[in-house]
């Protein structure tokens, strides 16, 4: 083990936090396009395009929120060192509300074979990114840039595989 047990619970809150914010900052936006999208597919960009901008308003909310609470947070955790991880955690958030929309516009339009491709090489790749860093710096603090830098690579990547499928999503 190369963290210490400060560093594993600074880690393990992170996901917490993280995990909480995330089920209840998506608002049933992403998943209204298993509804929406089989119904009108010609429609699909405009849906996708409307959840990924109001998944980004609620993770920028969510930002906001982590950032004005750390000192309360810090404190409600017992964990002093909490609130300079936790603009991380607020990006890292949002950039992972925002990608949601990817796969399940693929699953929406019957690409299983795509999604199922794009959620394996998405956890591998992420699985890269946060232990690399891990063991490159020893360092949680490089964990979580790890994390920001892997949904910032996935954010890139959804939204070149949009352009490509629908020439960009337009609200």
């Amino acid at each position: 083990r190369l963290l210490t047990l400060e560093d594993i619970g600074t880690y393990r809150t992170f996901f917490l936090l993280y995990a909480t914010c995330f089920g209840l900052a998506q608002l049933g936006m992403a998943e209204s396009l298993y509804y929406f999208v089989p119904r009108a597919p010609e429609r699909a960009a405009r849906y996708g395009a409307n959840a990924a901008l109001t998944l980004t308003l609620s993770g920028l909310f969510c930002l906001g929120l982590l950032w004005a609470a750390r000192t309360r947070i810090a404190e409600h955790f017992a964990n002093p060192e909490l609130p300079r991880y936790l603009l991380l955690l607020g990006i890292f958030l949002t950039l992972m509300l925002v990608t949601t929309v990817f796969e399940i516009l693929m699953v929406s339009r019957k690409q299983h074979m795509n999604a199922a491709l794009t959620y394996a090489l998405s956890d591998l790749t992420r699985t890269a990114f946060f232990i690399v860093p891990a063991l490159l710096f020893v360092s949680v603090y490089a964990v979580f840039v790890g994390a920001v830098l892997f949904a910032a690579v996935r954010l890139l990547v959804m939204l070149a595989v949009l352009r490509r499928s629908f020439g960009g999503l337009t609200a």
